[in-house]
């Protein structure tokens, strides 16, 4: 799996720095998108079955992971 994305370390500051206004709202939905690609790729490469989460698409399947929400009846 390739990375499309490189992230630079301004945009982690800027995450958590609220006094940086706009950027600090950018940066923060920057990082929340990342942290997902994050456990994919772990779950891909770690040849895990499925991920259960609340935060992403139930049923949904990435790269052969299917993503489960535990929570939903």
């Amino acid at each position: 799996m390739s990375a499309d994305i490189f992230l630079d370390t301004n945009i982690l500051i800027y995450a958590y720095d609220s006094q940086a206004g706009s950027k600090h709202l950018v940066a923060r939905d920057i990082l929340r998108s990342f942290w997902d690609s994050l456990i994919i790729c772990a779950a891909v490469k770690g040849d895990a079955n499925t991920i259960l989460t609340e935060y992403l698409s139930h049923d949904q399947c990435i790269e052969g992971v299917r993503i489960q929400n535990p929570f939903l009846a």
